[in-house]
């Protein structure tokens, strides 16, 4: 009896790993895209103060959940994805508007794709 109770709870311990896990992509990516968005509305009214606010508040937010980010996903996924600020920092700071646009579009691509990764579907649990 104590075996099959053990595996029960941590059947419900996995389970609610995996939502936390979930939750945390989701509402990361969310704020993420937000930021982003915010920042290429700036770039195109040409407030590149505040656009530049924006994107340093997104690479701040990667920043502050890097460790859960390197501990529970793959490094390349995750790796893009620091690339890409990095990119849109960089095109902010040159003042292009055309550039921040693409590298906004590249970054919020692969924000989606990490989210779409840890969604529960049929391919994913079997």
């Amino acid at each position: 009896m104590k075996k099959e109770l053990m595996a029960v709870l941590i059947f419900i311990l996995i389970i609610a790993a995996s939502i936390f896990n979930i939750a945390q992509i989701s509402t990361l990516s969310s704020k993420m895209t937000v930021l982003v968005q915010n920042a290429v509305s700036s770039a195109e009214k040409s407030n590149w103060e505040a656009a530049a606010w924006y994107a340093e508040s997104a690479e701040a937010l990667w920043a502050s959940h890097k460790l859960y980010i390197y501990t529970v996903f793959r490094h390349e996924s995750t790796d893009n994805i620091s690339d890409c600020i990095y990119e849109l920092l960089s095109e902010v700071y040159s003042k292009d508007p055309d550039h921040v646009s693409e590298a906004a579009m590249r970054l919020t691509a692969y924000l989606e794709i990490l989210r779409d990764m840890e969604k529960p579907t049929l391919e994913s649990i079997f």
